[in-house]
């Protein structure tokens, strides 16, 4: 038989969930079921077409699944994927077609009863509920004609997912916070800006700080990076007063690059804001040159404040 397409509608910053459901759903429906998942590297080939793929995706999909979280509904990808899917079942049903379930899965902080319009209208599930998990799995065992005893383990999975949220819990939170109008007063007049760097491998980080930090008009965000090596290259050629840096990076971590950057930029501070503990790095970092270290818990006003603390700091 030839296999079924199920679509996975999310956002880039979703990515790591979105894999573990395409792993889980593969695995389930073993042989006959391909999930389409636009951030894998596999579905959307380098050099192809990138809305003519997702066009196909929803074209050809007997079944769609779409990641609510706080961060999805803001963006227009979700209302997009879901149309086109909510418009194929319309026609379908006029037709005599079979249904396309679409199945939206909340997570992060999100809940079935606070999606927004018109996702409101389906039923959505908690994702790292085990008992909705299973539900929604036979409903897609039925769109893709499947039958019998699922094998998947809910209970793992559920976990699973919930150390994914883990994972997204202060991200997010840096994101919403660049929705709320920044509270602290300017301590520099707007034509002499705070020009600020943000370095972290997550872009949903990278992101909200940019949209949180450039809210304010005393601060300007010249550039980011997503890892050591590129932060030093960065402060080569950009004039920063301010840099935030992340300690777990790919190809270099915070604590390799803090030396550098100091060595390129010498007058450039450098705020460590990192997932780790302040006793497990801070003296360490401190010692080694950085003007402050934020636990990554931290409300989004201190780091403002903290920057611009370290802006006035000959």
């Amino acid at each position: 038989m030839a296999s079924r397409l199920l679509f996975l509608s999310h956002v880039h910053e979703e990515k790591d969930l979105a894999l573990l459901l395409k792993e889980a759903l593969e695995a389930e429906f073993s042989g006959f079921v391909d999930v389409f998942v636009s951030s894998d590297g596999v579905c959307i080939p380098p050099g192809s077409n990138f809305l003519r793929k997702i066009e196909d995706g929803l074209v050809c999909c007997v079944g769609a699944m779409y990641l609510i979280s706080p961060l999805s509904t803001r963006r227009h990808w979700v209302s997009f994927e879901l149309g086109a899917v909510w418009i194929r079942n319309a026609l379908n049903a006029a037709n005599g077609g079979p249904q396309i379930p679409a199945l939206p899965i909340c997570h992060s902080g999100m809940s079935p009863g606070e999606m927004p319009a018109p996702l409101n209208h389906l039923n959505g599930i908690v994702a790292s509920d085990p008992i909705s998990l299973e539900a929604a799995f036979k409903s897609l065992q039925s769109a893709v004609g499947g039958r019998g005893a699922l094998r998947t383990d809910f209970a793992t999975l559920a976990l699973d997912i919930s150390e994914t949220e883990k994972r997204y819990a202060t991200e997010f939170a840096i994101l919403a916070a660049a929705h709320q109008p920044p509270r602290a007063p300017p301590i520099r007049p707007a034509l002499e800006a705070i020009r600020v760097a943000i370095v972290d491998d997550h872009q949903i980080v990278r992101s909200g700080m940019t949209q949180y930090l450039s809210e304010s008009s005393d601060i300007e965000v010249v550039g980011t990076a997503a890892n050591g090596a590129e932060a030093i290259e960065l402060v080569k050629r950009r004039k920063i007063d301010v840099l935030t840096l992340d300690l777990s990076m790919p190809v270099m971590n915070g604590i390799d690059a803090l030396p550098r950057i100091k060595d390129a930029s010498p007058r450039t501070k450098v705020i460590i804001l990192s997932g780790y503990a302040p006793d497990q790095y801070a003296k360490q970092m401190i010692e080694a040159g950085a003007f402050d270290y934020l636990y990554k818990e931290v409300e989004p006003v201190d780091i403002l404040h903290t920057i611009r603390r370290a802006a006035r700091t000959d």
